[in-house]
Parts: structure tokens; C-alpha cells; sequence
């Protein structure tokens, strides 16, 4: 069974898959790393060569391959869940969480970020909004929701846990 996360930029999937990992014993996967060293190239380099919907198909190829590996950590693009197909592949073999994050803390958290190419634009909060309320009901979706506002990347983690272990 894999771990699968689910959220938007800078919702800590990343940092909190790096500590499920170390305190699961479990593999962890980076999704965009995967695609990137895939691609040859970084991912705003794919979307200004290549659009976003090719980067979107490579999400898909991924998801579907990911679904036939087992004990893994899953830290998914922020946007991975627009495609109901990709939530379908990664829920085959695995739990979904999504961790969710307020406007503001996006903001906060990708202030000085300049990797995040839908997030390049010069008003980032309206961008940031319009984008959270699009992809809303996709993180809903999954089978475990956690709230990480206020909370450290270390508490999500347990929290993860503890609902792994049906304590909460």
C-alpha cells in the first residue's frame, strides 16, 4: 500500500513525504522530480516548451505506472488532480491525503519562489485564489483530508499517522 499526497504548492507535501518516509521506513517518490529527470529538462522549462498540458500528460504516464508500485510515499504535483483519471490510478494501490493550505500561507511560503511557473505572474494572490477554489472539490476527493495551517510539517505528518492507525 503507498501513501499518497495530495495538496496545492507549497502545502508541504514534499517536506511532509520526507519525514512519512523516514518514519514509515517507506521509499519516497517526488513526483516532479520524476517527471523533470524524465523530461530532460526543469518543469517551467517543460511549460514554456512544451505547454501545460503536455506536462499534465506526463502526470497521467506517471500516475498509471505509479499505481502498480507498492510501499511508497507519493508526493504528487500540485496539480495532479484535475485529471479524475490520475486520482484513480494513485487511489489503485494507495491512501490519499490531501493537505490543504490557505491562500495566505501559499503566498507566504512562495514569496521568494520563482520555480512555480503558474504561480509567475505579478498578482500572485488573485492567481492563488482563482486557482485553490478550481482545485478545491479535486482535494476533497481524497480519502483523508488534513487542515496543515498552523501546524508543522512534523505534525502533519503524525497526524497521517495517527489516522493510518485509526487513532483519529
Amino acid at each position: 500500500m503507498n501513501i499518497v499526497l495530495f495538496g496545492f504548492m507549497a502545502s508541504g507535501k514534499s517536506t511532509v513525504a520526507k519525514i512519512l518516509s523516514q518514519k514509515l521506513n517507506m521509499k519516497y517518490i517526488e513526483m516532479d522530480d520524476v517527471i523533470e529527470k524524465e523530461a530532460g529538462m526543469p518543469i517551467p522549462e517543460i511549460f514554456s516548451k512544451k505547454g501545460e498540458q503536455y506536462f499534465r500528460n506526463l502526470e497521467k504516464i506517471l500516475s498509471e505506472r505509479l499505481s502498480s508500485s507498492d510501499n511508497l510515499i507519493i508526493s504528487t504535483g500540485g496539480g495532479v488532480v484535475l485529471n479524475e483519471e490520475n486520482i484513480r490510478n494513485l487511489r489503485k494501490n494507495g491512501i490519499t491525503f490531501s493537505l490543504m493550505v490557505s491562500p495566505e500561507n501559499v503566498i507566504k511560503r512562495t514569496e521568494k519562489s520563482t520555480h512555480r511557473p503558474l504561480l509567475n505572474m505579478p498578482d500572485r494572490k488573485n492567481q492563488v485564489g482563482r486557482l485553490l477554489l478550481q482545485r478545491k472539490t479535486h482535494y476533497e476527493k481524497a480519502d483523508h483530508i488534513i487542515d496543515t495551517n498552523g501546524l508543522s510539517p512534523e505534525n502533519v505528518a503524525d497526524a497521517i499517522i495517527k489516522k493510518l492507525n485509526g487513532t483519529s
